[in-house]
């Protein structure tokens, strides 16, 4: 389990590029991750207004650390570009190491 807290320090008014960033984002976010002994990782990523869960299952031996990795996210701030966008993705592919 991990929990982190940030602050956004405060812009000039006329330089501020996202003045409600805080809104969408928060001011913090929790992430539980779980790993079995055969390999198998899920994970789940919970942030205000934004919800991650990512789950993983190992290939072959002869491929060392690969992973089938399946995400999926929805709620605000999937990106910072597109922080204040509210979209619902699905994604499918190969992750490689320990995350």
């Amino acid at each position: 389990m991990l929990a982190r807290v940030w602050h956004r320090l405060p812009e000039s008014a006329e330089d501020d590029d996202n003045p409600d960033i805080a809104n969408y984002l928060g001011s913090g976010d929790l992430v539980v991750r779980h790993q079995t002994e055969r390999g198998y990782v899920s994970s789940l990523l919970v942030r205000r207004r934004f919800v991650q869960l990512d789950w993983a299952t190992p290939l072959r031996a002869t491929l060392g650390t690969a992973r089938l990795h399946v995400q999926l996210s929805s709620g605000y701030g999937e990106t910072l570009i597109d922080y204040n966008h509210n979209q619902t993705t699905i994604g499918v592919g190969v992750s490689f190491g320990d995350w």
